[in-house]
């Protein structure tokens, strides 16, 4: 067992000639920033161009046709009658403050 074992260690050997690979090279890094940079151009671009149109399509706003009627100052005058209870929705007492 011992033969074996120091077999096995001795054919284990680091290669210090072979790069590893690098995921944090630099020209990676530079390849994303600028492929961010270029998404993000293009996207305010597009809107720029776009928006007009999509806030026409969106936010239409609608016109409402009335009719215009001559009034008179005897028609004016318009007199309301209603019966009921009023009923507060919050109570308050008022007192002064001088003792009688």
């Amino acid at each position: 067992m011992d033969d074996r074992l120091s077999s096995d260690l001795a054919s284990l050997r680091i290669d210090r000639n072979e790069r590893p690979p690098s995921s944090s090279s630099p020209g990676r890094a530079v390849r994303w920033i600028v492929g961010v940079v270029v998404f993000g151009v293009v996207a305010a671009g597009a809107w720029h161009l776009a928006e007009p149109l999509v806030e026409a399509q969106l936010f239409k706003t609608e016109v409402s046709l009335t009719e215009v009627a001559l009034v008179s100052p005897a028609q004016a005058q318009v007199e309301l009658t209603s019966t009921g209870y009023v009923v507060p929705q919050v109570e308050v007492d008022v007192s002064s403050k001088a003792a009688s």
